[in-house]
């Protein structure tokens, strides 16, 4: 499999990591990357919220490049947070639409 190279610019970290990168599997041209703070639950109970920013790249003369932040999502405890990370890959258009919206993938937040 050959090796990608995504360039982020120096700002879009600032005090953040790289959480995760895909490529979509059908346009090989688009990227998304997620950033936030380190996924770690100690560390999440210690803050009221966690922000993950999916943000937009495009291939350009064989790196992608940053285009724009499509979304943020903001979390209050860290299993929310680990299953938008571990399910964005996969995640229908509903899905996306409805933690667009804060609820969550689960109903029990629907209820609340």
């Amino acid at each position: 499999m050959k090796k990608i190279k995504i360039k982020i610019p120096d700002g879009l970290l600032e005090g953040k990591i790289c959480l995760a990168e895909f490529i979509h599997p059908e346009q090989q041209e688009i990227a998304i990357v997620l950033v936030g703070d380190n996924m770690d639950e100690n560390k999440l109970k210690t803050h009221a919220s966690h922000i993950i920013r999916v943000c937009f790249f495009l291939l350009v003369d064989g790196e992608y490049h940053y285009v724009k932040e499509l979304e943020s999502f903001s979390f209050n405890d860290f299993r929310t947070a680990q299953a938008l990370l571990l399910s964005l890959p996969s995640m229908s258009a509903f899905d996306l639409m409805i933690y667009q919206n804060g609820i969550g993938l689960s109903q029990s937040n629907m209820l609340q």
